[in-house]
């Protein structure tokens, strides 16, 4: 029998697979609480540490307390529901 198939499904990574194939991290929005980052502006090629929309919210006071405000709202909203 061939060793890789002995091994547990978790485990077993065919010769051809890559490290960039394996299970990554998703990113998380910091403009849309609980949800992942979709890349949705064309300029944030690896997330919300290069986006153009979330660098904007973050510099400006006013609209970065309103984030805050409803990252906590989402916070409380999560916490409500769990046992």
């Amino acid at each position: 029998m061939c060793p890789i198939a002995r091994r547990p499904l978790h485990l077993r990574r065919s010769l051809g697979d890559n490290i960039s194939e394996m299970a990554t991290n998703t990113a998380k929005c910091p403009l849309r609480p609980g949800q992942p980052c979709t890349l949705c502006h064309p300029d944030a090629h690896l997330g919300p540490q290069d986006c153009p929309i979330v660098a904007l919210v973050m510099d400006d006071p006013f609209l970065r307390d309103g984030v805050n405000d409803t990252r906590k709202a989402h916070r409380a909203e999560v916490l409500a529901e769990s046992p």
